[in-house]
C-alpha cells in the first residue's frame, strides 16, 4: 500500500494487533526491569529495545524517535490486551 502497488484486503481478519512505543522521558539509563519477561508474553509479536544500561537518553521530540518497541498480535482480543497491559504495568526504564 505505502509503494501504491495492488493489494487486497482480506475478507475477515485473522487476529488483533497493536503497537507499545518505549520512550522513558530523558537521562542516562540506571537499569531496565522485567524486559526478558515481556519479550515472552504468548501475544508479543517483535519486541526491540534500542537502549542499555549506561546509555543517555534525548528528551523525545518527535514521533521518529523511541527506545524501542513492542508489537503484539492474539487472536484473542483480551489475551493480547492483558499482555498489553503487563507491559504497562512492568516494563520499568530507570533513569537518572
Amino acid at each position: 500500500m505505502e509503494l501504491d502497488l495492488p493489494f487486497d484486503f482480506p475478507a475477515s481478519y485473522s487476529s488483533h494487533a497493536a503497537v507499545y512505543i518505549i520512550h522513558p522521558g530523558g537521562g542516562t539509563v540506571d537499569c531496565i526491569n522485567n524486559w526478558e519477561l515481556i519479550k515472552e508474553l504468548p501475544s508479543v509479536y517483535r519486541a526491540k529495545l534500542k537502549v542499555k544500561p549506561g546509555e543517555v537518553i534525548g528528551e523525545r521530540t518527535g514521533v521518529g524517535e523511541d527506545a524501542g518497541y513492542v508489537f503484539f498480535k492474539n487472536r484473542d482480543r483480551k489475551k493480547l490486551l492483558a499482555d498489553v497491559k503487563f507491559v504497562t504495568d512492568h516494563l520499568h526504564i530507570i533513569l537518572h
